[in-house]
């Protein structure tokens, strides 16, 4: 018997159709496995070489508790199966930043879900910023204004107020910060991230989305000129 014909037989028989289908699962699976596998080892070796180029340390893995190192915010406090990886740390306009990829997990089992971006940390000396939040807003933040989840938005500056949710308990040492110029940079701004701050400790990063190594040095510069406003304008106070 040839192989063509084994082939047609096993496709003939109800036993056999089963049979190719879980071959051909299984052969889906590990391709898949294998290709994120060799992605992910192909962006460790680009964030790596980038870290040369820069002038910034690198690690495969994050050295101690990403929690107590960089703010107890509320991105850390989510989920489970946590994982800090590809660490950059270095300077960037006079910033100390640890910028790595971060991923946890929601649910359980089937109903699971994995999100990873990238995180971008910093301690600001000579600063003392009022606990607060950025956010883009979403339909489920506008929701959660009826059930007491309060927006603090500014009537001088509607499209501010339409673009993002702004969090924390002191709203007013809050709105000193957010004054119209740092209003007006954020209105303008089309790539919005998260940005959350307490204290010396400031963090910043996009929703479930990593930073491309080619996109890197754009995106230092800006959180790091958004880091120097706010930073200026808190201190101002």
């Amino acid at each position: 018997m040839d192989f063509t014909q084994m082939i047609n037989n096993l496709m003939t028989s109800e036993g056999g159709r089963q049979l190719l289908f879980f071959v051909g699962f299984a052969v889906l699976i590990v391709f898949i496995v294998a290709t994120r596998i060799i992605g992910e080892k192909k962006r460790r070796e680009a964030v790596s070489n980038l870290a040369r180029r820069l002038g910034f340390s690198y690690s495969s893995e994050f050295i101690g508790d990403v929690v107590s190192s960089c703010g107890n915010f509320a991105l850390f406090g989510k989920g489970h199966s946590k994982k800090a990886y590809n660490v950059l740390k270095g300077y960037s306009q006079d910033i100390s930043w640890t910028i790595f990829d971060y991923k946890y997990t929601v649910g359980h089992g089937k109903h699971s879900h994995t999100y990873n971006q990238t995180v971008a940390s910093a301690e600001l000396s000579g600063v003392n910023f009022p606990k607060f939040s950025l956010a883009p807003e979403s339909f489920f933040h506008k929701l959660g204004d009826v059930f007491g989840s309060k927006d603090i938005d500014f009537n001088t500056h509607p499209m501010f107020s339409k673009k993002y949710l702004l969090k924390g308990s002191d709203e007013q040492a809050i709105r000193n910060i957010f004054v119209s110029h740092i209003l007006n940079y954020f209105e303008q701004k089309t790539n919005v991230h998260n940005i959350e701050a307490d204290g010396d400790k400031f963090v910043i990063y996009g929703y479930c989305k990593r930073v491309k190594p080619e996109d890197f040095q754009k995106f230092l510069f800006e959180i790091s000129g958004a880091a120097r406003m706010l930073t200026s304008a808190a201190s101002a106070q």
